[in-house]
């Protein structure tokens, strides 16, 4: 079962999710928050165990 918390902060709702399906299934609750403010508000309200932010693709 899920214990740790992990926030994505990403403007990009791909993003987001490409991060999502990197973390192994049922190990980690996720977050998402698509801008700071809304970061910051779910990491005052869930207190997360990690925050992943501000991801940069290249081709």
């Amino acid at each position: 079962m899920a214990n740790q918390k992990v926030l994505i902060v990403d403007d990009s709702k791909t993003i987001r999710m490409q991060v999502k399906d990197m973390l192994p299934i049922g190990r980690f609750e996720i977050l998402e928050a698509k801008d700071g403010l809304e970061g910051l508000d779910l990491i005052r309200q869930q207190q997360p165990s990690l925050v992943l932010l501000d991801f940069s693709c290249r081709a």
